[in-house]
């Protein structure tokens, strides 16, 4: 039976987007540490690393070193894959709102969350144990922020999934 589409499942979807955007920006950008000193502004990010040489900034991608970042890039690209189907079957709801549809999409929505905060803990415990890189910046903050904002709209999500009716069941004999 198909359940009703709730103020909860309206206000579940621009919050999942949000967290998806920021996601993807923190993805992209560079801009997870600062590498050497804070002189030379030299800055990485899970794919490649930026520095200035002869006051040209120069970024290259990474070549297997540090060999570490692969957790981290495997955990966050798992992370984005979840809250994009998280998003695909809230916005599915729209259309048929079905109790099974609405548990997927919570649990989706929730394991982003999880696995983007464990991306970001393994990441913030391998950067901090290695002397290349002196400090984090701004796209790990923003990434915390956004696995905490998919794990609100897992919660949005829940509540809607436990207010939902429940469905006609008829005892198979």
């Amino acid at each position: 039976m198909a359940g009703p589409v709730t103020l909860l499942l309206k206000v579940s979807l621009p919050v999942l987007l949000l967290g998806i955007i920021l996601l993807i920006v923190t993805l992209v950008s560079p801009h997870w540490f600062s590498a050497g000193s804070l002189n030379d502004n030299s800055y990485a990010g899970l794919w490649k690393a930026c520095g200035s040489v002869k006051g040209n900034t120069v970024c290259v991608s990474y070549d297997g070193s540090p060999s570490w970042i692969a957790g981290p890039e495997a955990l966050e690209c798992m992370a984005l894959s979840c809250g994009l189907a998280a998003f695909g079957l809230a916005f599915k709801m729209l259309f048929r709102n079905t109790k099974i549809t609405s548990i997927l999409a919570t649990l989706l929505a929730a394991l982003s969350g999880i696995l983007g905060i464990c991306g970001a803990g393994y990441f913030y415990h391998k950067e901090t144990n290695d002397p290349l890189f002196s400090d984090t910046a701004w796209c790990f903050y923003v990434n915390i922020v956004s696995d905490v904002i998919m794990l609100a709209g897992s919660v949005v999500l829940l509540v809607h999934t436990v207010r939902m009716p429940r469905g006609d069941y008829t005892a198979v004999n």
